[in-house]
């Protein structure tokens, strides 16, 4: 096993990963991904006094949907995220058949530790991209499937914001979490 000590970023996190919901002819209802998505972003905002979320930022099959290669297995799962990996760089630039990139993973780091999301400064603590996901945000005017869900802490207002920005954007004030196991 590695060790991680010197690493004050990096988390071991329970990530739950939703079941579909059905009809009673078998039909999905709701994807276990929208359901993963929205519920842990109720506990994201459960732990938080204030929040905010980007209304056109929306979970359905249409708007959200998994970086190709990456799953959705109903279950629990172990993850090991460098929650400060990548600061500075755009999801793009570290997306590749190789990268291992957590999305509900980051958001099951923010619901389990409230914490570290409100420590999120930009800096020391960085705001993080949920790079394992693409966003579709058609009402922007821009190509389909260019955004990523970001989650932040914004110090002025004290409040936790889920944002879509754009998968290009390098700033330096963001991490593209990784797993490390």
């Amino acid at each position: 096993m590695q060790k991680y000590e010197d690493e004050p970023l990096v988390a071991a996190v329970l990530t739950p990963y939703l079941p579909d919901i059905k009809d009673e002819d078998g039909e999905a209802t709701q994807s276990g991904l929208q359901r993963t998505f929205e519920t842990l972003w109720k506990l994201i905002q459960a732990g938080q006094e204030k929040n905010w979320r980007y209304d056109q930022l929306q979970s359905d099959p249409d708007r959200l949907r998994l970086l190709k290669g990456l799953d959705h297995k109903p279950g629990l799962k172990w993850e090991v995220l460098g929650l400060g990996d990548n600061q500075g760089k755009s999801p793009d630039s570290v997306r590749s058949k190789e990268a291992k990139l957590p999305q509900a993973g980051v958001l099951a780091a923010g619901a389990s530790n409230p914490e570290w999301v409100k420590a999120m400064d930009g800096g020391k603590v960085p705001y993080a991209w949920a790079a394992g996901y693409e966003a579709d945000v058609p009402e922007s005017g821009d190509e389909s499937w260019q955004r990523v869900p970001a989650l932040y802490f914004f110090q002025h207002d004290r409040q936790v914001k889920l944002d879509a920005g754009w998968r290009d954007d390098d700033h330096p004030a963001f991490a593209v979490p990784s797993s490390r196991e």
